[in-house]
């Protein structure tokens, strides 16, 4: 295992690519993510018994397939995710992704983060592969569902920021003008 001592802060340590042949993809990916008692999260969540955040695990995840992926490739989804176990500070993650395949800029992981041998999550991890393009966010037209940022027009579902004119089901800050159904604030 190599360590890290750059600007990785959720992977500690990375395992070898398993099944490289020259010029290939990777058939397995691996890591390890030792969790400090000191973690600034453990101080909300939660302090009688803390917990390590499903999202910091599921990053982790996502950071590992990322060693296999070009540049600039960002999670697009995460279909199906199950935590199995909690992880508590002091444990060590150790993190398997597997690439199952993928269609024109996307590209699919099955991925498990385990601790002592038992599944403390397991998921299936989605990226989108082009360059220059991240998923939810758009700087022109966004229409359908979007966990981004929009600085054009969004229309349907949207979690993010949008700069421009929000259509649809909004759960995020609209600086421009809302119609429809708006969970955030819109700022005119």
């Amino acid at each position: 295992m190599t360590r890290f001592e750059g600007p990785r802060p959720l992977l500690d340590e990375i395992g070898d690519e398993i099944g490289e042949d020259a010029g290939e993809a990777p058939s397995r990916l691996t890591a390890r993510r030792h969790v400090p008692e000191d973690e600034p999260f453990f101080a909300g969540h939660f302090p009688a018994m803390p917990v390590v955040p499903g999202v910091f695990m599921l990053e982790a995840l996502a950071e590992c397939a990322r060693r296999s992926l070009p540049p600039g490739a960002t999670l697009a989804s995460a279909p199906l995710v199950r935590f199995r176990r909690r992880v508590s500070p002091g444990e060590t993650l150790e993190l398997s992704v597997t690439p199952t395949g993928g269609e024109g800029d996307r590209r699919r992981f099955d991925a498990v983060a385990s601790v002592e041998g038992r599944a403390a999550v397991q998921a299936t991890l989605e990226f989108r592969a082009g360059t220059g393009t991240s998923a939810g966010t758009s700087a022109g037209t966004s229409a359908g569902t979007s966990a981004g940022t929009s600085a054009g027009t969004s229309a349907g579902t949207s979690a993010g920021t949008s700069a421009g004119t929000s259509a649809g089901t909004s759960a995020g800050t609209s600086a421009g003008t809302s119609a429809g159904t708006s969970a955030g604030t819109a700022e005119r």
